[in-house]
């Protein structure tokens, strides 16, 4: 037997007896007393079963008839008809996953801003035995915006995925620390200054980095972990990241800052610093 779309394909060998057959099938909504396919002719060798459900086991039987009457029945056997699911289960642009909007088939998913979105590779996992274009590994453009991604079903039926792919934007900030170790950014993504060193239970075991430009949130991270979140304004919430030696191990530690201007866009920055005994 061989399954489609909504269908199976039965296949026998013929008896040299027969005047016809008759193909009876259970399974989904084909209950027991469900009338068989019949087929004229002694040499017929297979039938189509149409109107079944997708993604469906049935059971399959034939028997052949003559003017004599009817034979036993065939051996029953069995086959699942192909699945019409087509979704996009996970996506993701190396260790940075998309965020998936089944409602209207959309897919948003923000990147380094050193990323060339002309030459983006993906991520991709899907509904068993469906297939998609463009594939998980090719190299896609996002350069001139968001790009469809068609998710074709086992049964041939297709859903389409739209993805947009977001550069983080350079930091427009101003930190400082210490005294006469400030600096402002280029624009470049990276500090001008030796990298901050904090040695356990010296003078310099703490650092205080005031932010200064036009954002309205910020958020921090220490070895990709979120250590704190602030806003510029208020008394609470003032737009500084704290860095205490006693809190990290002794070593070489990743600080990233991202901030959010008013139209919601974010900014990266990152440095590295040292953590001496």
């Amino acid at each position: 037997m061989e399954a489609g779309s909504n269908s199976i394909r039965a296949t026998w060998t013929p008896s040299p007896q027969a005047e016809g057959y008759e193909v009876y099938y259970i399974g989904g909504n084909a209950l027991p007393g469900t009338s068989p396919v019949l087929v004229e002719g002694g040499d017929a060798a297979e039938a189509r079963i149409p109107d079944l459900e997708d993604d469906t086991t049935y059971y399959v039987w034939v028997t052949a008839y003559n003017d004599v009457g009817i034979s036993k029945n065939s051996l029953v056997k069995s086959c699942t008809t192909y699945t019409g699911e087509k979704s996009l289960r996970t996506f993701s642009i190396g260790d940075i996953p998309g965020i998936i909007n089944e409602a209207d088939k959309t897919i948003q998913i923000l990147v380094h801003f050193s990323t060339n979105l002309a030459q983006v590779s993906t991520i991709i996992t899907l509904s068993p035995q469906a297939t998609v274009s463009p594939g998980s590994g090719t190299a896609v453009d996002f350069s001139q915006g968001p790009v469809e991604f068609t998710v074709t079903a086992q049964n041939g039926t297709t859903q389409v995925y739209t993805v947009t792919v977001t550069k983080k934007g350079k930091a427009s900030l101003t930190l400082a620390w210490q005294p006469n170790e400030g600096f402002t950014d280029a624009g470049t993504g990276a500090f001008t200054t030796a990298d901050l060193v904090l040695a356990k239970g010296g003078p310099t075991s703490t650092a205080d980095i005031d932010l200064q430009g036009s954002f309205t949130v910020y958020e921090w991270y220490v070895d990709n972990s979120l250590q704190g979140r602030g806003t510029p304004d208020g008394a609470a919430d003032t737009p500084e990241v704290h860095l205490d030696a006693q809190d990290y191990l002794v070593g070489s530690h990743r600080l990233d800052l991202i901030a959010y201007d008013a139209a919601g866009i974010p900014y990266s920055k990152g440095l590295n610093f040292e953590v001496e005994n």
